[in-house]
């Protein structure tokens, strides 16, 4: 009898949905303006009152609409993650030795704190993977921005790297205001010095425009044809703006489940390294 139950509780443990593992609160959410969705266990929540304060999980996928912020403010003084409009973030793990995220487009400001000098030789804080780029952080503050199949990172303080994640283990350090790209499969481009009026028009803005100011030079990139990591990316960002405009014309009001919005899970079919 005892076997049965031991396998019976094997059995629970793989075949229940992946949801089980989300109900740890990491943090609140503090919405700023605008509209956003949270899919959790399958259903979508919309809300739309600034200053709601709102527990977010492990598990938790985040999107927010036109003319949106809102602030993730993680337990444990973990850091905090801000989110501008039009932005798909997904939370895979926070707590551990390295914090886990996901941003297929849109952008996003973090601020992680910065480790003691006894932990200097620790793994990263922080791991966020977008479209095509992973960003390595260990303490620092910086903005990042991936659409059209590129990743814009520009570091305001700390220590941060980025690679590709086509070629992963090829990761460059970005300093203090300094800026990189990644364009589709290509390796990360040389960072270039930021000027102020830049840095600052890139955190006020909502949107991934700002980034197109920055100066790059970009003789290493691609010119061959579009790789399929760009088409998940572009297949990806044409999905979430349907579901941005659906965000903006049917929200049910703050914190109402969204009946009537798509059913449609977006997935980014990318491979860890």
């Amino acid at each position: 009898m005892k076997t049965l139950q031991f396998l019976f509780a094997l059995v629970l443990l793989f075949v229940l949905p992946g949801s089980l593992w989300s109900a740890d609160k990491v943090g609140i959410l503090e919405m700023q303006k605008g509209v956003l969705k949270i899919r959790r266990n399958f259903a979508d929540t919309i809300y739309k009152e600034a200053g709601a304060m709102i527990p977010v999980n492990t598990g938790d996928q985040i999107q927010t609409g036109n003319n949106s912020r809102a602030i993730i403010r993680y337990d444990k003084d973990r850091g905090e993650t801000e989110l501008y409009s039009r932005t798909f973030f997904m939370i895979e793990t926070v707590g551990g030795e390295t914090d886990k995220f996901r941003m297929p487009v849109g952008k996003i400001r973090f601020k992680i704190p910065a480790i003691k000098k006894s932990k200097r030789t620790a793994k990263n804080r922080l791991r966020l993977r977008t479209a095509n780029a992973l960003v390595s952080v260990k303490g620092s503050e910086a903005v990042v921005g991936s659409a059209k199949g590129e990743t814009t990172m520009i570091t305001y303080s700390g220590d941060i790297t980025i690679a590709n994640i086509a070629d992963p283990e090829n990761e460059i350090p970005v300093l203090e205001n300094q800026a990189s790209k990644v364009v589709k499969d290509a390796p990360p481009l040389p960072p270039v010095e930021v000027p102020e009026e830049t840095r600052n028009n890139i955190v006020e803005s909502d949107t991934t425009l700002e980034f197109e100011d920055i100066q790059f030079e970009e003789e290493n990139l691609q010119k061959d044809e579009p790789a399929p990591i760009e088409e998940e990316a572009t297949e990806a960002e044409e999905q979430i703006s349907e579901e941005v405009e659906d965000i903006t014309e049917t929200g049910a009001g703050s914190g109402g489940s969204s009946s009537g919005g798509t059913d449609k899970e977006i997935e980014i079919t990318v491979e860890n390294p």
